[in-house]
């Protein structure tokens, strides 16, 4: 019961099974090497969890380039997927403790709680990402393409 998606499960599900495809491997290794059994929460999470940071590590490359002395700028990022993926978890563990059924609406919401943390995980990185070029004296991304920033959204929106 993954809320977790791209709205179509097209373009997303197929580039997620690629990633999938690269990535557990490593996953597998970590599991093995921590002495989960396969099939457990504990291997389910240390696999989705070095999956993430192991995107972050593919990441580096790109760091390097925007500005050397920021290596790792974009690792948060990743990292806080992997989170979010799990606080979905525990929200839908609780949700059907509490005898909630899955509806469209609950779809909805989910696809709702994607684009929000997205565009907040998102705007976070590409601003980190392009500080940091900036330091080193590129404009990485042009401004006038930057979303404004989220609180500035709210306060326009609540008139404050």
């Amino acid at each position: 019961m993954h809320i977790l998606s791209d709205g179509s499960g097209g373009p997303g599900r197929t580039w997620h099974q690629f990633l999938r495809r690269c990535l557990t491997p490593f996953g597998q290794k970590m599991v093995s090497f921590l002495g989960f059994k396969s099939g457990t929460t504990g291997s389910s999470y240390t696999q989705l969890y070095t999956a993430f940071f192991i995107s972050g590590i593919a990441h580096l490359g790109g760091d390097a380039v925007v500005n050397p002395s920021r290596i790792g700028v974009s690792c948060p990022f990743f990292m806080f997927q992997a989170l979010a993926i799990t606080l979905e978890d525990i929200v839908i563990a609780i949700a059907c403790r509490a005898g909630v059924k899955e509806t469209k609406w609950m779809h909805v919401m989910g696809c709702v709680w994607v684009i929000c943390w997205f565009i907040v995980t998102a705007t976070q990185w590409v601003t980190a990402v392009s500080i940091a070029g900036m330091e080193n004296g590129v404009e990485v991304i042009p401004s006038k393409l930057f979303p404004p920033p989220l609180c500035d959204v709210l306060i326009q929106f609540l008139g404050a």
